[in-house]
Protein backbone atom coordinates (compact mmCIF):
# COMPACT_ATOMS: atom_id res chain seq x y z
CA UNK A 1 0.00 0.00 0.00
CA UNK A 2 1.60 3.69 -0.61
CA UNK A 3 2.32 5.71 1.85
CA UNK A 4 1.03 9.52 1.68
CA UNK A 5 2.31 12.58 2.67
CA UNK A 6 1.09 15.98 3.69
CA UNK A 7 2.66 18.32 1.39
CA UNK A 8 2.40 21.51 2.69
CA UNK A 9 3.87 24.42 1.40
CA UNK A 10 7.37 26.22 3.92
CA UNK A 11 7.97 29.74 4.70
CA UNK A 12 10.76 31.40 6.71
CA UNK A 13 8.99 29.65 9.98
CA UNK A 14 9.97 26.45 8.78
CA UNK A 15 13.47 26.47 8.74
CA UNK A 16 14.03 24.88 12.43
CA UNK A 17 12.24 22.06 10.97
CA UNK A 18 14.37 21.59 7.72
CA UNK A 19 17.63 21.45 10.00
CA UNK A 20 16.04 19.10 11.72
CA UNK A 21 16.44 16.00 8.95
CA UNK A 22 19.75 18.26 7.18
CA UNK A 23 22.42 18.47 9.90
CA UNK A 24 24.29 20.33 7.01
CA UNK A 25 21.40 23.30 7.90
CA UNK A 26 21.91 22.37 11.28
CA UNK A 27 25.45 22.99 11.46
CA UNK A 28 25.96 25.56 8.76
CA UNK A 29 25.34 28.76 9.44
CA UNK A 30 25.97 30.23 5.76
CA UNK A 31 23.45 27.39 4.34
CA UNK A 32 21.19 27.98 7.03
CA UNK A 33 20.97 31.81 6.09
CA UNK A 34 20.95 31.19 2.39
CA UNK A 35 18.06 28.33 2.99
CA UNK A 36 16.18 31.29 4.89
CA UNK A 37 16.33 34.11 2.49
CA UNK A 38 14.85 30.91 -0.51
CA UNK A 39 11.80 30.16 1.92
CA UNK A 40 11.03 33.62 1.61
CA UNK A 41 10.22 33.37 -2.00
CA UNK A 42 7.13 30.95 -0.73
CA UNK A 43 7.98 28.33 -3.18
CA UNK A 44 9.01 25.74 -1.12
CA UNK A 45 6.99 22.54 -0.15
CA UNK A 46 7.56 19.96 3.04
CA UNK A 47 6.65 16.60 2.97
CA UNK A 48 5.43 15.41 6.30
CA UNK A 49 4.03 12.27 7.77
CA UNK A 50 2.13 11.55 11.00
CA UNK A 51 2.72 15.63 12.08
CA UNK A 52 6.79 15.34 11.50
CA UNK A 53 8.74 16.60 8.14
CA UNK A 54 10.47 13.69 6.19
CA UNK A 55 11.76 15.88 3.21
CA UNK A 56 11.70 19.02 1.52
CA UNK A 57 12.16 20.72 -1.65
CA UNK A 58 13.61 24.34 -1.84
CA UNK A 59 12.82 26.08 -4.74
CA UNK A 60 13.41 29.22 -6.38
CA UNK A 61 13.58 31.31 -9.49
CA UNK A 62 16.51 32.67 -9.62
CA UNK A 63 17.47 30.09 -12.98
CA UNK A 64 16.86 32.30 -15.66
CA UNK A 65 13.37 33.04 -14.01
CA UNK A 66 12.37 29.42 -14.40
CA UNK A 67 11.33 27.60 -11.18
CA UNK A 68 14.20 25.64 -10.22
CA UNK A 69 14.26 22.80 -7.48
CA UNK A 70 17.38 24.15 -5.70
CA UNK A 71 17.49 21.33 -2.90
CA UNK A 72 15.20 18.09 -2.36
CA UNK A 73 15.76 16.03 0.79
CA UNK A 74 14.14 13.50 2.53
CA UNK A 75 15.18 12.24 5.92
CA UNK A 76 17.39 9.02 6.31
CA UNK A 77 14.87 7.13 7.57
CA UNK A 78 12.50 8.14 5.22
CA UNK A 79 14.23 7.74 2.05
CA UNK A 80 13.30 4.49 -0.78
CA UNK A 81 9.57 5.29 0.06
CA UNK A 82 8.65 7.78 -2.31
CA UNK A 83 9.14 11.36 -0.33
CA UNK A 84 11.54 12.75 -2.98
CA UNK A 85 9.15 11.68 -6.20
CA UNK A 86 6.29 12.81 -4.39
CA UNK A 87 7.78 16.48 -3.58
CA UNK A 88 9.35 16.28 -7.11
CA UNK A 89 5.83 15.32 -8.29
CA UNK A 90 4.05 18.27 -6.61
CA UNK A 91 7.09 20.94 -7.39
CA UNK A 92 6.30 20.30 -11.09
CA UNK A 93 2.34 20.49 -10.83
CA UNK A 94 2.16 23.63 -8.95
CA UNK A 95 4.49 25.59 -10.93
CA UNK A 96 3.58 28.61 -13.64
CA UNK A 97 6.29 27.98 -16.14
CA UNK A 98 6.39 25.87 -19.16
CA UNK A 99 9.64 24.35 -17.59
CA UNK A 100 11.11 23.12 -14.57
CA UNK A 101 14.89 22.68 -13.66
CA UNK A 102 16.56 21.31 -10.84
CA UNK A 103 20.71 19.67 -10.76
CA UNK A 104 22.67 17.41 -9.46
CA UNK A 105 26.19 16.26 -8.90
CA UNK A 106 27.00 12.89 -11.25
CA UNK A 107 27.81 10.97 -7.91
CA UNK A 108 24.51 11.33 -6.76
CA UNK A 109 23.12 8.31 -7.96
CA UNK A 110 19.60 8.33 -6.07
CA UNK A 111 18.88 11.87 -7.32
CA UNK A 112 19.63 10.83 -11.03
CA UNK A 113 17.61 7.52 -10.86
CA UNK A 114 14.58 9.91 -9.51
CA UNK A 115 14.92 12.06 -12.39
CA UNK A 116 14.90 8.95 -14.74
CA UNK A 117 11.93 7.35 -13.08
CA UNK A 118 10.08 10.71 -13.12
CA UNK A 119 10.74 11.68 -17.26
CA UNK A 120 13.01 14.97 -15.74
CA UNK A 121 15.27 14.98 -19.20
CA UNK A 122 19.27 15.86 -19.05
CA UNK A 123 20.00 19.29 -20.48
CA UNK A 124 23.16 20.18 -19.52
CA UNK A 125 26.25 19.88 -17.32
CA UNK A 126 28.94 22.20 -15.78
CA UNK A 127 32.40 20.56 -15.02
CA UNK A 128 33.93 23.25 -12.63
CA UNK A 129 32.06 23.75 -9.54
CA UNK A 130 32.62 20.43 -7.93
CA UNK A 131 36.12 19.54 -9.23
CA UNK A 132 36.02 15.57 -10.53
CA UNK A 133 31.89 15.69 -10.06
CA UNK A 134 30.54 17.92 -12.12
CA UNK A 135 27.21 19.19 -11.73
CA UNK A 136 24.65 17.92 -14.02
CA UNK A 137 21.13 19.73 -15.34
CA UNK A 138 17.52 18.30 -15.85
CA UNK A 139 14.41 19.95 -17.02
CA UNK A 140 10.24 18.70 -17.18
CA UNK A 141 8.88 20.20 -19.98
CA UNK A 142 4.67 20.83 -19.29
CA UNK A 143 3.61 19.32 -22.30
CA UNK A 144 0.53 20.35 -21.87
CA UNK A 145 1.58 23.63 -23.00
CA UNK A 146 5.32 23.06 -24.39
CA UNK A 147 4.97 23.80 -27.89
CA UNK A 148 1.50 24.30 -27.83
CA UNK A 149 1.24 28.17 -28.89
CA UNK A 150 0.77 28.86 -25.36
CA UNK A 151 4.00 30.09 -23.35
CA UNK A 152 3.46 30.90 -19.78
CA UNK A 153 4.85 34.32 -18.40
CA UNK A 154 6.91 33.85 -15.15
CA UNK A 155 4.71 34.98 -12.37
CA UNK A 156 5.26 35.26 -8.29
CA UNK A 157 2.69 33.86 -5.60
CA UNK A 158 0.17 36.50 -5.59
CA UNK A 159 0.47 37.82 -8.63
CA UNK A 160 -1.93 36.62 -11.20
CA UNK A 161 -1.07 34.13 -13.95
CA UNK A 162 -0.45 35.79 -17.61
CA UNK A 163 -0.77 33.94 -20.74
CA UNK A 164 -0.05 34.92 -24.18
CA UNK A 165 -1.83 32.60 -26.67
CA UNK A 166 -1.79 32.11 -30.34
CA UNK A 167 1.57 33.06 -30.10
CA UNK A 168 3.78 30.87 -32.09
CA UNK A 169 7.68 30.61 -30.98
CA UNK A 170 9.74 28.05 -32.18
CA UNK A 171 12.17 25.51 -29.60
CA UNK A 172 15.19 26.39 -31.47
CA UNK A 173 17.91 27.28 -29.93
CA UNK A 174 19.01 30.83 -30.22
CA UNK A 175 21.38 32.28 -31.95
CA UNK A 176 24.03 34.38 -29.64
CA UNK A 177 23.63 38.00 -30.33
CA UNK A 178 27.36 38.65 -28.86
CA UNK A 179 29.69 39.66 -31.60
CA UNK A 180 33.30 38.68 -31.48
CA UNK A 181 35.99 41.17 -29.64
CA UNK A 182 38.15 42.71 -32.87
CA UNK A 183 41.15 40.43 -33.50
CA UNK A 184 39.44 37.22 -32.23
CA UNK A 185 38.01 34.23 -34.33
CA UNK A 186 34.99 34.10 -35.41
Amino acid sequence: MPRLFDIRRLGPTDLDRLAQIDPLTARDARRRAHLGELLTLGLSWGAFGNGEMVGFAVVSRHFFNFPFVDLLLVAEAQRRQGVGRSLMDHCEQVHDADRIFTSTNESNGPMRALMARAGWRSCGRVDALDPGDPELFFVKFRSATYGAGVIPLPCHPGSERSELSGTSFSTAPRRSRMTPLRGSPG
